[in-house]
């Protein structure tokens, strides 16, 4: 059998083929990448069982299909030439990934598959040119899940972007086994970024295919993360994986090209996959099918991979042309090693307290365990040696369902917090933030701002997690000195938090999930409300006991106050000698603890020095006394708890307040007994307050010395201004009006507080104080109605006392003569007087003003001055707040809402007005509050370009008015013209639309705004001006000669405009279309080797006139010219025509050498669609085997050769001439000592051969013509007899066939027999007017063409199925009529129509509801095909249990179960969509089947909202609701057991197909009989040849001895005669 009777044993298929096992496997999908020796890849997918074998020249066939049609398909586009591949090689063999050799069958048990689709099978081609390839073209398919574009970090630094690849390293390492190296080393220059980690690493296997490593989404890192939560402390488990886009986005952010090099212990070879960043932006797909692909290849390791990781496994990527650099190379060191720092150096694993190094990390060769620097280093250097404080935390979620930041029901951490104490007069962390900034850290804290919480997640440092503190660390005491020490220290104490897995980072892990609760509870440790806030609920232990709130702060507490009496060295001496209080009685009054206490009089503290009798000032705030005011108080004594060196003792100083006499201070005696001291009327304060200090000069603190002295100012009033003859008496008491005239001047005097006048006149000149004081006068402004506040003073004035008429030390203050119109505006005034000497003597006088009853004008309120409106017609106005003023601009309270009026004026004239609105009025009355302004009109149009209005609002009378100037601009783009309306005439492939106007309205049909940007979608075109364009003055986009028609003819196109994110537009158009003509007649017969000439095709358009621009030039382009290649056998290059006007023409095509039947295709370099297909039949010699219907028939049924039984030529020695074969056979069969043959004569001496001369030549040249004449027509009877088996076998297959279609004609006649007989339903009465009237009639007198009923548009393969389906989708949906409707905007007035009609024509009235499906209204599947069983269906995946594991009893989905009916697979939308992807798609979505009930309970946890059904009744509708039993429905789907694809071909009706059949099998008798007849006369021939042969044969004796007698000696004598 030769190579293409092979091919045609089985459907081939250029995407998924469908290969039929004989067992009784499960069947799957394989896919395969298949490397081609010229760096082209292929990518396959077989359909099959696991038993399914296939020779490998089948498999190489597919390849060379698919490996053709894309080469076609970038023809002109692809630039590198590639080598020829060696289709037909008889050394062709292939490769996998382990080296595997596979050579004459492909078994597909040896690859890896899975139903719905598998892993991808890496295999090298090789043709036996010896040409091996390292690197190839689109080696890797990197296309992602769409919903993870929606996770990515929004930002990354090199040092984030750096950390995410390297975390991919760290997870990988953590898997070696015990022994392996555990190394990742990163080099770093300005050409190149590389990371190299010893990982178990990656191939081009399945399993551990290295392209899951570019595909986001796949890889396997991210399902990692459920096994790091939970476990010990501080949580090193590196999982880190969380989104899986981690590696290829962080590598395209630091670089243009990623290069991934890896290699695992089973793989001998190290692959590669290349990343380039601008190809990845741009897509390597068109439309809506877009893919991404990346090169790759493999090579052998080079000498430092092997050295660098003896085991023999790794993982490297090498960022080429890195876009960042890095700033500081120990800086990077640094913060890396902050990074992973338990990893680095880990000292809580080892059980002897070791610091060991886990995994080995380099950076520029240096390993960063030895690197001196850091925070976390540094950090731990300075910390006390003291215990530190673990908490650990087990977070629980309270809600069942979780949702929002974390998708784990639990989480842990570890809270540790270390002490830095305060030493050699310096705070540790002071020290800290010293070296990280000599280490080049930008540190911008300082001890107050200090970050002391940081958070690691699996070990790792997240950077920008740098709290605070959390609440339970903050002191919750107020007062004490025990809260006075926890104030002192608490800012002392760094907290480190470990989490696990349960905790979820940001995307660019840098920080924790904000939105995530166990966050949230983090953050809120210490509250009591955290829990019903954050619906977290939080178990706190320490120690292994159990924590509450309470207990957390008060045992934190005294770990502060225990480790600060332990280490802190606050104050170790003074700066003289002490003198020493020994059992003090009165340690409470002094405040001190220790029964040992040092007395200074000088210390230092913080650099500065502070001494006994030194006059100071305590700002407020400092400590206890000093919270309000500043206190003046004289230094006496320090108390410094303990003796010198001892660390953690109190500090206390004594002082004198302001006002206590030196008599009344702090007494300290000492005697022989000893010292003892007496506090009196002097303080003890806390040390702290020391920090809030500052000293005091002479004259400030003789200046409060002198403000002890209590005195007032009084403001002299208007019975005192009446006696002094003055006018400056204050209007206090009642309100005025405003625009009252205020006093010319105003009079004020100081007297003591505890003056009483005792004379009976109010104006008394005692006790007034007259010195050179200077008073000052401010007046501020309140308006509480209007919220208005003065910031500052509106008037400020300041004088000096003097006498008025006798009367001594008046301050008087200019007024009236100074702000006249001082109490225009309504509200309060303060008028503020004090001294300059002394702010404590003050005095404040409040006079009110009201508004008067005179409304002046309206007016906007304050908030809304100097606004102006701009808003879009559709929407409202924002609210208007219009309060009313008086005459003197003060405010006034509405009566009433007034009636008012709103309208629009544009250019004086009125434009619109607003009758939509809403008024009311304020609480208070004083706004009159306008809302709801609904703006609408179809005018805007008219004031293009600007949109300028003014919005005039009054009253109904006119005396009111406010203008206020606006924009109204058009709403957002609802709706499209095209312009012209028909652009079908002008969609020819390869050219310019010369003339496309959009034009463009919102809702309201007013043109959209000018310059407003407009996003496009082409399908089909190509835009010189992208796919954004602006809108021009007019409101049109003008796309005239910018649009390009790029796909081919007759093909669908479409352009959709968008505004913002939806499609608010879309025209489906088509291309014009041409067809491929052959003009020439071929030959029925062609000589073997001959060569067809003046083969004259042309382009037709569709009304058959030839398109003369099909015209080729070298300038061109599109190319126009034609190539014929051969299905079966290579025609080679030089098949190649081009067209000339219209026309191309081929002076000659070779044929085969070989006889047979063979199909051309002839194709449009350009445009493949133009294509046509024509047989040759070659045969050896002119004459014919038998006659043109023979020929016909037998060039028809190549396929059948391999199933039909061959006749072999031993077969013939059975027929009845059997007697004379047996002695030709024993003839040819005479051993070498019996008969000489040529052969044998020629072997003799060459002398004996001379002598021997011609004479016996003749006499073998006969016999060895007669030999080969006896095989030939031996041959000959073996070809007609293997034809008329040929003829038999095929004449069986149409039997079958013309069973099979009458039986799905009986099923279908039935069901809509059944459907008939509800003469109620709208389907039963649409089929019986479709019988009475004719078809095409009833469909004219409809606007939409009836497709059918659902119930008669597919099939079912068995009537359990089949019911259960009927069951799930209920008998009303089982009887809705499908209409191809084409106008989505009045389906409902269509279908209202067709159920007019339908009740008109019937004369009946249908009640109830009846169900229309519009198929063009139907959302398409959007996702892969595969084709089965003859038919294209989903590419589901199937449903998997939590366990990973696919459902037992699992059947299928019922969208692929079902066949559509054999008369409606041509049935398509206008995008080309069939049934099953959009209505089948739309009725059972993702229903699955299942073989029982048990089973379907058993997959209850995958089933999704679509349900699920058993064949045996079962149904789950996904939504809670089950229904069991088992129905017998009326109306269910034609049961057919046989596929009818392979029977007959669409758009053909049943019975049309049967009688084609029965013509068929007319023909195939009449060739069974024209070849008995050639039989008959072969066989005659052979007797003749036969016994011609015999007759020669007889004389075997005679030339016997001729030969005998040529060796003697007597010959030679003959010989020379």
């Amino acid at each position: 059998m030769d190579s293409h009777q092979h091919q045609t044993k089985k459907r081939q298929m250029p995407e998924s083929s469908s290969i039929s096992g004989t067992g009784e496997g499960c069947v799957a999908v394989y896919r395969f990448c298949v490397l081609l020796p010229n760096r082209s890849t292929v990518r396959l997918s077989i359909r099959g069982r696991e038993e399914t074998e296939m020779e490998l020249e089948e498999f190489a066939e597919m390849a060379r299909k698919k490996y053709m049609a894309e080469k076609m398909e970038m023809e002109g586009k692809e630039t590198t030439k590639r080598r020829k591949v060696m289709w037909k090689s008889e050394e062709l063999w292939l490769e996998d990934v382990k080296g595997r050799k596979v050579k004459g069958t492909v078994k597909l048990r040896e690859f890896g598959g899975k139903s719905g689709g598998g892993g991808l099978n890496i295999v090298k081609l090789h043709d036996g040119s010896g040409q091996v390839a390292e690197t190839y073209k689109n080696m890797w398919d990197l296309t992602p899940s769409t919903e993870l574009l929606m996770e990515l970090p929004e930002e990354y630094t090199f040092e984030t972007a750096l950390a995410d690849l390297i975390d991919n390293s760290l997870q990988a390492v953590w898997a070696n086994a015990k022994g392996d190296t555990k190394l990742i080393r990163v080099d770093i220059d300005d050409n190149c970024i590389s990371i190299f980690d010893t990982g178990p690493g990656m191939d081009g296997s399945t399993e551990n295919c290295i392209s899951k490593w570019g595909i986001m989404g796949a890889s396997r890192h991210r399902t990692s993360r459920v096994l790091a939560v939970g476990g010990k402390p501080p949580y090193l488990k590196p999982f880190f994986g969380m989104f899986g886009y981690g590696g290829p986005i962080a590598s395209m952010h630091l670089g243009r090209q990623a290069i991934v090099s890896a290699k695992t212990k089973e793989s001998k070879e190290v692959w590669s996959l290349n990343l380039q960043r601008d190809a990845l932006l741009k897509f390597s797909g068109s439309g809506s099918k877009r893919t991404w692909k990346a090169d790759g290849g493999h090579r052998p390791p080079t000498k430092f991979e092997v050295e660098t990781s003896p085991h023999g496994t790794f993982t490297k990527v090498d960022i080429i042309e890195p876009k960042l650099k890095v700033k500081g190379m120990f800086l990077l060191q640094c913060q890396l090693k902050d990074i992973y720092f338990p990893y680095i150096q880990c000292d809580e694993i080892s059980q002897t307290g070791r610091t060991m190094a886990l995994v080995d990390f380099q950076v520029n060769g240096t390993s960063l365990a030895e690197i001196d620097g850091g925070e976390v280093a540094t950090t731990n250097l300075h910390s006390c040696n003291g215990p530190e404080f673990v908490l650990q935390l087990h977070f629980v979620r309270d809600d069942k369902n979780p949702s929002g930041g974390s998708s784990y029901q639990e989480a842990n951490a570890r809270i540790k917090c270390i002490y830095y104490p305060f030493v050699e007069g310096k705070e540790n962390i002071d020290r800290i933030l010293e070296k990280l900034r000599a280490d080049g850290f930008r540190i911008k804290e300082d001890f107050r701002s200090f970050s002391h919480v940081s958070i690691r997640r699996l070990g790792r440092l997240l950077p920008d997690a740098r709290w605070t503190w959390l609440p339970f660390m903050a002191p919750k005491l107020k007062r004490g000195d025990k809260a006075q020490i926890l104030k002192r220290c608490w800012p002392r104490v760094k907290c480190f938090v470990d989490t696990d897995a349960g905790f979820t980072p940001t995307a660019s892990k840098t920080d924790l999930s904000h939105q995530s609760p166990f966050t949230k509870a983090l953050k809120n440790l210490g509250e009591d409300s955290a829990e019903k806030e954050t619906g977290v609920r939080v178990e706190i232990s320490r120690a292994g006991k159990r924590l509450s709130v309470s207990q957390l702060e008060t045992e934190y507490q005294e770990w502060i106050l225990r480790i600060h009496s332990a280490h802190d060295e606050e104050f170790d001496c003074g700066d003289d000698q002490p003198v020493f209080l020994v059992s003090l009685p009165n340690k409470k009054e002094l405040g001190v603890n220790s029964d040992v206490v040092r007395v200074h009089k000088m210390i230092k503290r913080k650099g500065a020095c502070w001494r006994a009798e030194q006059r100071v000032k305590i700002l407020k705030g400092a400590g206890p006394g000093c919270y309000k005011n500043n206190m003046f108080v004289t230094l006496e004594y320090f108390l410094l708890e303990g003796l010198q060196g001892d660390a953690g003792g109190n500090a206390r100083v004594i002082c004198r307040p302001l006002g206590v006499d030196t008599g009344h201070g702090c007494l300290l005696k000492v005697d022989d007994r000893g010292a003892i001291m007496v506090l009196q009327s002097s303080l003890s304060l806390n040390i702290t307050v020391m920090e809030k200090c500052v000293a005091v000069g002479s004259s400030e603190w003789r200046s409060q010395v002198d403000k002890r002295m209590s005195y007032s100012i009084e403001i002299l009033d208007q019975k005192q201004c009446q006696e002094l003859e003055v006018d400056g008496a204050l209007p206090m008491g009642s309100p005025i009006l405003a625009g009252h005239v205020p006093p010319k001047e105003v009079f004020a005097v100081i007297r003591p507080s505890n003056y009483t006048c005792s004379s009976t006149d109010s104006l008394d000149k005692k006790h007034i104080q007259t010195d050179n004081s200077e008073m000052c006068m401010d007046v501020y402004f309140e308006d509480k109605a209007a919220k208005c506040h003065s910031s500052g003073p509106i008037f400020s004035c300041s004088v000096s006392n003097t006498s008025r008429n006798g009367f001594p030390g008046l301050y008087t203050f200019p007024l009236g003569t100074k702000i006249p119109d001082l109490f225009r505006r309504a509200g309060e005034y303060i008028f503020s007087f004090s001294l300059k000497q002394s702010a404590a003597i003050s005095c404040k006088q409040s006079v009110f003003v009201k508004a008067t009853s005179f409304a002046g004008r309206w007016e906007l309120s304050e908030e809304m001055q100097n606004t102006s409106f701009r808003v879009r017609v559709g929407s409202c106005f924002p609210a208007i707040f219009i309060v009313c003023r008086d005459e003197q601009w003060n405010h006034m309270a509405f009566k009433s809402i007034p009636d008012i009026a709103i309208k629009l004026m544009s250019y004086g004239k009125e434009f619109s007005q607003i009758k939509k609105f809403k008024v009311d009025l304020s609480s208070d009355r004083l706004s009159l509050n306008i809302q709801n302004l609904f703006i609408h009109t179809k005018d805007l149009d008219k004031l293009r370009p600007a949109y300028k209005v003014t919005v005039v609002i009054s009253n109904f009378d006119n005396s009111h008015k406010l203008h206020i100037p606006s924009e109204v601009l058009p709403g957002a783009l609802q709706h499209v013209t095209l312009c012209p309306l028909n652009l079908q005439n002008d969609l020819v492939p390869g050219r310019y639309i010369e003339n496309l106007r959009l034009e463009l309205f919102d809702a309201y049909s007013n043109h959209v705004e000018e310059g407003l940007e407009v996003g496009f979608i082409f399908d089909g075109f190509y835009c010189q001006g992208g796919e954004k364009h602006k809108v021009d003055g007019q409101g049109f986009i003008d796309l005239s000669g910018l649009l390009k028609v790029i796909k081919g003819y007759g093909k669908t196109v479409s352009l959709s405009v968008k505004s913002g994110r939806d499609i608010v537009f879309t025209e489906v158009l088509q291309t014009e279309k041409r067809e491929l003509k052959l003009v020439s007649k071929i030959p029925e017969f062609c000589s073997a080797g001959s060569k067809l000439e003046n083969i004259v095709f042309e382009a037709v358009n569709s009304k058959g006139v030839i398109d003369k621009t099909f015209h080729d030039t070298e300038k061109q382009n599109p190319v126009h010219k034609l190539v014929i290649e051969g299905e079966s056998f290579d025609l080679g290059d030089s098949c190649r025509s081009a067209f000339k006007n219209g026309q191309c023409i081929f002076s000659s095509i070779p044929l085969p050498k070989k006889e047979g039947s063979y199909w051309l295709v002839a194709a449009h370099s350009s445009y493949p669609e133009l294509s046509f297909k024509f047989k040759v039949t070659v045969i050896q010699s002119p004459e014919k085997d038998c006659d043109s219907i023979t020929c016909t028939v037998l060039a028809s049924y190549d396929e059948l050769m391999d199933i039909a039984p061959q006749t072999s030529y031993g077969e013939i020695m059975h027929s009845p001439h059997a007697r004379t074969l047996d002695r030709v056979e024993a003839l040819s069969i005479i051993p070498p000592s019996d008969v000489c043959t040529p052969d044998i004569i020629l072997s003799q001496d060459v002398s004996t051969l001379e002598c021997f001369g011609m004479a016996i030549a003749p006499f073998f040249d006969d016999l060895k013509d007669l030999d080969k004449g006896v095989h030939e027509c031996g041959l000959r009877i073996k070809d007609h007899e293997d034809n008329i088996r040929l003829l038999s076998c095929r004449r069986d297959v149409i039997e079958r066939d013309i069973s099979v279609l009458r039986d799905y004609s009986s099923q279908k006649e039935l069901m809509l027999n059944r459907v008939e007989s509800k003469p109620e339903t709208v389907a039963a009465v649409h089929f019986d007017l479709s019988r009475s009237i004719s078809s095409q009639e009833w469909q004219r007198q409809l606007s939409v063409e009836i497709i059918g009923c659902v119930s008669l548009l597919a099939t079912a393969p068995n009537h359990a199925l089949s019911c259960t389906l009927a069951d799930y989708l209920g008998e009303d949906t089982m009887l809705a009529i499908v209409c191809q409707s084409n106008a989505p905007s009045t389906m409902l007035e269509i279908y209202e129509q067709v159920l007019n009609s339908l009740q008109k024509e019937s004369g009946k009235v249908f009640k109830g509801r009846h169900l229309f499906i519009g198929l063009e209204d139907i959302k398409s599947y959007e996702g892969e095909f595969i084709e089965y069983n003859g038919q294209i269906r989903l590419a589901l995946t199937d449903p998997i249990l939590p366990t990973g594991t696919t459902a037992r009893g699992f059947l299928g989905y019922a969208v692929n179960m079902i066949d559509i009916a054999i008369d409606h697979l041509g049935t398509k939308t206008a995008a080309g969509h069939g049934l099953r992807e959009t209505l089948f798609y739309r009725l059972f979505g993702k229903l699955q089947v299942y073989e029982t009930k048990e089973s379907m309970k058993e997959a209850y946890p995958c089933v999704t909202t679509d349900g699920a059904v058993s064949l045996d009744g079962g149904i789950i509708r996904g939504n809670g609701v089950l229904s069991l039993g088992h129905g017998e429905p009326e109306i269910f789907f034609p049961v057919v057991s046989e596929s009818l694809v392979d029977i007959s071909e669409e758009g053909i009706g049943i019975q049309e197909e049967i009688e084609a059949k029965m013509m068929e099998l007319k023909k195939i008798d009449d060739a069974r009989e024209c070849l008995s007849q050639k039989r008959a006369k072969s066989l005659k021939k052979f007797e003749k040849v036969c016994g011609k042969y015999l007759k020669y044969c007889d004389n075997k004796e005679a030339v016997q001895k001729v030969i005998t007698y040529s060796s003697s000696p007597g010959w030679e004598k003959i010989g020379k005669k």
